[in-house]
């Protein structure tokens, strides 16, 4: 998680989780997965949104990220496709367009998991 300091509410997940937990492969248990739209007003215009709920193996703390205006892929094979956690890496420095600043992916077999988005929030949960 460090060195992602450009999503909202990192500070609080800083501050809050254990040093053991503060990386986002911890958190392999995907609780809720939502997909929408938002009005965008910079835009004035619908946005596509992805929000998921993510706990780690214990179960104790829980972080909701939200990734706006999202392009990408996400796929999984249910009989054989297994979850370890997310890599989230900022391409802020690197030349991208604005709407790809953040890529969130999982390296693991059998799950497409590949995502591209603008910005991104994460709040911790009670």
């Amino acid at each position: 998680m460090q060195g992602l300091e450009a999503i909202e509410g990192m500070e609080l997940l800083y501050r809050t989780l254990p040093p053991d937990l503060q990386h986002w492969h911890c958190f392999g248990k995907i609780l809720s997965l939502t997909y929408g739209t938002r009005f965008d007003e910079s835009r004035l215009e619908e946005i596509p949104v992805l929000s998921m709920l993510l706990t780690h193996q214990q179960g104790k703390y829980r972080i909701r990220l939200t990734l706006y205006n999202i392009s990408g892929t996400v796929s999984f094979d249910v009989a054989n496709g297994f979850f370890s956690g997310l890599t989230i890496d900022d391409f802020a420095n690197c030349g991208y367009e604005a709407d790809s600043r953040f890529r969130v992916s999982s390296l693991e077999q059998n799950l497409d998991f590949t995502i591209y988005c603008a910005r991104i929030q994460a709040e911790l949960l009670p």
